[in-house]
């Protein structure tokens, strides 16, 4: 019967839908291997007027989302600041018996969670933190050869090799310009000049719409060109796994991680007007390291020094709870 409840240990993931902070906790707790509820919270306008650590008290303004109530989680995994009040409330109520992960950079004291899992340039120190040089992500070898073989077909008519193209757009401290996006599709279009192969083009959720038809506009008649429309699907693995190249805008830390974690040839693009950001200070680490490569104009084939933070974290974490909160190794069937 002990064993039995030992393989009912169960972790919630919590964010507020955002691409980039989704993958990053799904990732983490697929490395991690124990069976796991995603969870979407909705923070009402007035609750960010408060300092974050007091609206898990005032959760009757919370407007939408998931449902949060006991039985609650052994573990948690959340990410992105309207995550906090939730994941705070969470710890409250099961008095700390959930044993609650934050990743990134909170921005109040770490010691209100029981992990911190944060980014080399985030300015948080404590007991309880842990620094990595990548942002975590689901980025595995099995799912990128599964997208390859699902993908495969789609793309057969493209001359390969093939270069992804990963833009991304606007953010919270950077706005890309109509200047910007022109002067990045007269780079790609120079690009074709000499690259024998097909460019695979995929904007993201944050590329504005005027963005994405001045792209589609621009390669229209180019037969060497595949631009994904997102409203259809969203071809995003496919590219990780079909691509011998990759392009990347350095305005998102979370692309340039995942590209990079394919352990092919990553290049950079520089985007001007963000020189101050993490984003951009990331890039510039990678390139330093030869994670990733700064993009001149031409591709060669680069050595990728990419190691598996990911894992090596859930490995971390997974030792950690059987340590300190008397986890079983069965509790983590996926974990290697």
């Amino acid at each position: 019967m002990a064993n039995q409840q030992k393989k009912l240990k169960k972790c919630w993931t919590l964010t507020d839908g955002k691409a980039g902070m989704r993958s990053q906790v799904q990732g983490l707790s697929e490395a991690l291997g124990m069976p796991v509820e995603h969870k979407t919270c909705v923070r009402s306008k007035w609750l960010s007027l408060l300092p974050v650590r007091w609206t898990q008290f005032f959760l009757g303004l919370k407007s939408g989302g998931d449902n949060f109530e006991a039985p609650w989680p052994d573990l948690l995994i959340a990410s992105g600041r309207r995550s906090i009040p939730l994941a705070l409330h969470v710890r409250r109520k099961s008095k700390g018996k959930t044993f609650v992960v934050y990743t990134q950079d909170p921005r109040i004291n770490p010691s209100h969670f029981d992990f911190v899992i944060a980014m080399d340039h985030d300015k948080v120190e404590g007991d309880n933190v842990k620094k990595i040089s990548m942002a975590l992500n689901g980025v595995t070898q099995e799912k990128l050869k599964d997208a390859a073989a699902r993908y495969k077909k789609k793309f057969e008519t493209y001359k390969k090799p093939f270069c992804a193209i990963m833009i991304g757009g606007s953010t919270h401290s950077y706005t890309m310009t109509d200047e910007v996006m022109d002067c990045f599709i007269q780079e790609l279009r120079k690009l074709l000049e000499s690259f024998k192969g097909a460019l695979l083009i995929t904007p993201s959720r944050r590329t504005s719409a005027l963005h994405v038809e001045k792209i589609i506009t621009a390669f229209k008649d180019e037969k060497r060109v595949f631009v994904a429309d997102l409203t259809k699907d969203n071809p995003y693995y496919g590219f990780l796994g079909l691509a011998d190249f990759f392009i990347v805008t350095d305005d998102s830390v979370n692309m340039m991680s995942e590209c990079c974690a394919t352990s092919k040839t990553v290049y950079v693009y520089n985007l001007k007007g963000h020189e101050k950001t993490k984003a951009k200070k990331f890039s510039q680490k990678l390139i330093s390291q030869n994670k990733a490569f700064l993009f001149d104009g031409t591709l060669k084939k680069e050595k990728n020094t990419y190691e598996n933070e990911t894992q090596k974290m859930a490995n971390f974490l997974r030792d950690k709870l059987i340590r300190e909160r008397g986890f079983s190794s069965d509790d983590f069937k996926g974990t290697v």
